[in-house]
């Protein structure tokens, strides 16, 4: 009898129906070649023996490999009889989850799975396991939950041939395409074994419609430096209620947000609308201003989902976009700063603005006028110096460039452009005279028209303008000393310093900050190897630190608000140090610190901020109280 024969014999009395197969199963025993303590003696055990008794060596070659042979015999039929046996199992169960293919986003939905014992023995133990897409919701006894991890439900004992089959309603949401699988796990013991096999299946649904849409109200058309007022609405055409929903705005390139309504539940970008009823709607207004080149396609994005306020993760349902075009005006004109339209100020600089214009139409444009209006405190008015015939108007902030001062503007060509420029420096300290007096910006608003319109442009408007605004970075004045007498903490030791004496020394920082608000602010230093920390630092409650392993004083300071030193006292931290001269150092003063920096980032702008104040030594130029005759190291 071959071995497939003999598989199926073993088969037939594993599962056979009648008690007396059972007992000639249980009677059975099943050996893996290499589980006997002690095998029996084989033919080839004995025709080796034989060979002994003829002469023939048993570590000979032939008995060798007779012996490999079988041993590869025994594993591969071993193997053959795992797979072919073990590897049927499972099969005694078949499960199918039912339902059709296409859906309604958010709909309820039905979805049968359909279960059979396909053997020939009783399943017990039968468990039913139900995986729903994350982000759904069950419905079960009249009410709606999120959908958990996995649904397990009881089933009862399946005769052979017997099926059933059980019911979950749920509502699958998702964006239009977008597959959601349900899998199923049936779990089950055949009763005459004590092992648990599973059967498997899973069905995707698709997303065939969104009952969620969107909309936008938005000129198809607009400006570069314009005031946009958008709304985005939304609406439901479902019976049913969608909750948790959040919408989500992505802006185009060149749109500042300003405001909107209602305010936006994170940043400016995310609003929790909560529930959304059958039917309903409702919409969102934001404003902004927006900047691009003529021409220029801006591209708004909008999404309805749901977010994780937690993970930050966003599952959108609904998605729409919007573009606007940036318009061409007959008569176009554009501002920059130094050759940019987007950089920060620093106070104290000189500002060199350029103007362009053009002519966009077939037709000659006559006696064109520009003017530039200037705005913010940090500049100094009395500096501006302009080209080409440019008029400063004191009363209007604004400067003027017309026919009568500027030739070029008599007559501009069709198609042609040309610029002006000016220059304005900004104040070295901006004026600070309340708490109000921060965040400030450099505004420059452009005009441009034609006093003689042509005929074939009588009815349509040949002015037009352009807005920029630039951020004033904060000004921030750091400085760093060293004292013996004027000191907020008492040093001690001979001064001038003696070689072999120990002399103390105070390190004061002091910090003035101007119009913004600052954040992550802190100061180090190094001290050399023969300057010691003397843990002493004032005020008591200031986060001065040292570390030994890399000899660095660090002064943690975090928040820093604009104004103090100039609206409120100055920012001052101090710690105490000491140093033995050597003899080597006799006629001469010594290092005390290394440089110190100064980080932080200004919150308004954006900006790291890094400064640096030079080392500090045994001259004491700050200390009023000291001269030159205490600075250097004596015998």
């Amino acid at each position: 009898m071959d071995v497939m024969s003999k598989l199926e014999e073993l088969e037939e009395e594993l599962y056979g129906e009648n008690e007396g197969d059972l007992k000639k199963r249980m009677s059975r025993r099943i050996v893996f070649p290499g589980t006997l303590q002690k095998p029996p003696v084989s033919w080839l055990e004995r025709k080796i023996k034989a060979g002994v008794e003829k002469g023939v060596g048993v570590g000979s070659r032939v008995p060798k490999l007779l012996v490999a042979v079988f041993a590869i015999f025994l594993i591969v039929g071993g193997a053959l009889f795992i797979f072919l046996y073990l590897g049927t199992r499972g099969q005694e169960a078949e499960i199918e989850v039912q339902g059709r293919e296409k859906i309604e986003s958010g709909e309820i939905l039905t979805i049968p799975i359909v279960f059979r014992n396909t053997s020939r023995s009783t399943l017990k133990e039968v468990e039913l396991t139900i995986i729903i897409p994350e982000g759904s919701l069950v419905r079960e006894g009249g009410r709606e939950f999120p959908a958990p991890s996995r649904i397990i439900r009881k089933i009862k004992d399946l005769a052979p041939g017997e099926g059933d089959e059980e019911e979950t309603v749920v509502r699958l949401f998702g964006r239009e395409g977008e597959g959601k699988t349900v899998e199923v796990n049936l779990l089950y013991r055949p009763e005459n074994l004590r092992a648990r096999f599973s059967s498997r299946s899973s069905k995707t649904f698709t997303v065939s419609k969104v009952p969620l849409a969107l909309s936008w109200e938005l000129p198809e058309i607009l400006s570069s430096g314009q005031e946009v007022e958008a709304k985005i609405r939304y609406t439901s055409s479902s019976p049913l209620t969608f909750e948790k929903v959040s919408l989500r705005l992505e802006y185009p390139q060149g749109f500042i947000y300003k405001s909107a309504d209602p305010k936006p539940s994170l940043g400016d970008t995310i609003w929790d609308l909560g529930t959304v009823g059958p039917g309903s709607d409702g919409f969102v207004t934001f404003r902004g201003t927006i900047s691009g080149g003529e021409g220029e396609v801006k591209t708004f994005q909008a999404g309805l989902g749901v977010f994780n306020i937690l993970t930050k993760e966003w599952r959108p349902w609904s998605e729409a976009s919007y573009e606007a075009k940036i318009a061409i005006a007959p008569l176009s004109v554009q501002g920059f700063l130094d050759s940019v339209r987007e950089r920060l100020i620093t106070p104290g600089e000189r500002l060199n603005f350029t103007v362009r214009y053009k002519n966009n139409t077939a037709s000659d444009l006559k006696n064109i006028t520009i003017r530039a209006f200037l705005d913010g405190s940090i500049l100094s008015r009395d500096t501006v110096v302009t080209s080409k015939g440019g008029t400063l108007l004191a009363a209007e902030n604004a400067i003027i460039w017309g026919p009568g001062g500027t030739p070029e503007l008599r007559v501009v060509e069709a198609g042609k452009e040309g610029g002006v420029d000016f220059h304005v420096d900004t104040r070295e300290q901006p004026v600070v005279r309340n708490v109000g007096d921060k965040n400030l910006q450099v505004r420059l608003r452009l005009t441009i028209e034609a006093a003689t319109t042509p005929k074939e442009f009588i009815g349509t408007s040949l002015a037009s303008e352009d807005n920029l605004e630039f951020k004033v970075r904060s000004k921030v004045i750091f400085s760093g000393r060293a004292l013996y007498r004027l000191s907020p903490l008492i040093n001690s030791g001979p001064l001038p310093p003696k070689a072999g004496s120990k002399t103390f020394y105070t390190v004061v920082w002091e910090v003035r900050n101007f119009t913004n608000n600052m954040q992550n602010v802190e100061i180090t230093t190094a001290l050399p190897p023969n300057v010691k920390w003397e843990n002493a630092f004032s005020p008591k409650d200031a986060r001065i630190i040292f570390d030994e392993a890399s000899s660095e004083v660090r002064w943690k300071i975090g928040s820093l608000r604009a104004g103090i030193g100039v609206l409120a006292p100055a920012l001052v931290g101090a710690f105490q140090i000491s140093v033995v001269p050597s003899s080597a150092d006799v006629g001469k003063p010594l290092i005390l610190t290394s440089k110190s920096l100064f980080l932080g980032t200004d919150t308004f702008t954006g900006e790291n901020i890094e400064m640096t104040s030079g080392e500090l030594t045994t001259e004491l130029r700050e200390d009023a109280a000291t001269s030159a005759k205490d600075w250097s190291v004596v015998r």
